[in-house]
């Protein structure tokens, strides 16, 4: 049995509500990344507001990966439709914009309420090893991503920062690693 404790490691973004778990190899086929990774940083430390970031991922995501996948609420009644980084009145929205046309609720408040439900939208195959691939995978509740090549999976509490702990074997080297969902 082994007894060492977890010790923090590091922390992992999420801003697409699910994270994946891939050899780094495998990650050069997920392009753009570096731009994005700075885009973060930027947020992070301020010098960006989320608006500006979101429009920007989606430029960077749509111009290295083709990008062909949307996701969001829409109401029953209608069938209008709210996707995450659409563009309303000129101002891309994220799932937690507030909304003038819905007296200043966001999609997260708005998806809750009776007569609204989840939509997905895209061109991808569930198990697809790329961005939309992953995005439909892991909404559709499934893991898998390619054959072999990583695994995706939501997490409980969405978008933020989660703390990422490891157990060390008698050797030193990280054996297991937790993250709180």
């Amino acid at each position: 049995m082994n007894t060492r404790k977890f010790e923090r490691i590091g922390e992992c973004g999420v801003d697409s509500g699910a994270l994946m778990v891939i050899d780094p190899c495998y990650a050069k086929h997920f392009s753009g990344m570096l731009d994005i990774h700075k885009l973060l940083r930027d947020f992070k430390e301020g010098k960006i507001d989320a608006e500006t970031m979101a429009s920007k991922m989606l430029k960077k995501v749509e111009f290295n990966n083709n990008y062909s996948f949307r996701n969001g609420i829409v109401r029953k009644s209608d069938g209008r439709k709210l996707g995450c980084f659409d563009k309303i009145d000129g101002k891309t929205i994220t799932w937690s914009t507030p909304l003038d046309e819905f007296n200043g609720k966001c999609m997260n408040e708005l998806r809750n309420e009776k007569g609204w439900e989840e939509f997905s939208e895209s061109d991808y195959e569930i198990g697809d090893f790329n961005f939309g691939g992953a995005c439909h995978t892991h909404l559709n509740k499934k893991f898998q991503l390619g054959y072999g090549l990583g695994v995706v999976f939501g997490t409980k509490y969405g978008d933020g920062v989660y703390e990422v702990k490891g157990r060390r074997d008698a050797d030193g080297d990280i054996c297991e690693i937790k993250i709180k969902l």
